[in-house]
């Protein structure tokens, strides 16, 4: 994460602005896995009032298309001048223009939310309540999708696995020097939770992490 080097009014706004946001409504579904989920309408709803109010716009950009997969670089500017930044790297499985534009949706989506702390909610606060007995449930295997959100949404198993993919193919790659992988991985700490990673999971990554320079453990700690 990148910001400002003062950042005590947009901090203060951001409290400000948290504190008046009530969650993303869930306003489509996924048959593929019967539930639903918050679009990226849904999110900036719910989020561009409070921000607006306290003084807080919000870009959204990808990047560079490179191997590792597509850059989307979320910022919240301050009236002030101050401002805060985070990059998350997405992985592209179609490279072809509805599959670039349903990758960039996907990850403006959950950068908006993780950065913002923004959770996705129902629309009737009483239907999260699944007051019945639980059914079994066969296990079947989602047909392919291609709706307007090809890419997701993810069910939760498959999100994480495809974001511990990438994390791995960045730490094995070799295409960035220590120094900057230590910095990436301080840098993912709020993805690594909003992706549901285990404690077990994470130190695995950091001890491929650390493999890459022994002698420099005490810098990835």
């Amino acid at each position: 994460m990148d910001r400002s080097e003062n950042f005590k009014e947009i901090a203060t706004a951001l409290s400000k602005a948290q504190a008046a946001m009530h969650g993303a409504t869930k306003d489509r579904k996924n048959p593929a896995f019967k539930s639903e989920y918050a679009t990226l309408a849904s999110v900036i709803e719910a989020a561009r009032g409070p921000l607006t109010e306290n003084g807080i716009a919000f870009l959204q950009s990808p990047g560079l298309l490179t191997a590792e997969g597509l850059p989307i670089t979320t910022t919240l500017m301050h009236i002030s001048g101050e401002w805060v930044s985070t990059t998350l790297l997405m992985p592209v499985q179609k490279r072809d223009p509805q599959g670039i534009g349903s990758v960039i949706t996907y990850g403006c989506r959950y950068s908006l939310m993780s950065l913002l702390g923004l959770p996705p909610v129902d629309d009737d606060g009483e239907a999260a309540m699944d007051r019945s007995p639980p059914k079994a449930q066969p296990k079947v295997v989602p047909p392919p999708r291609f709706d307007d959100d090809p890419f997701g949404p993810l069910a939760s198993d498959e999100s994480k696995a495809v974001y511990l993919r990438t994390c791995r193919e960045i730490i094995d790659g070799g295409s960035k020097p220590y120094g900057e992988l230590v910095q990436w991985w301080k840098d993912e700490a709020q993805n690594r939770r909003t992706f549901g990673l285990t404690q077990a999971e994470t130190d695995d990554l950091k001890n491929d992490l650390m493999a890459k320079a022994p002698q420099q453990k005490e810098a990835a700690e």
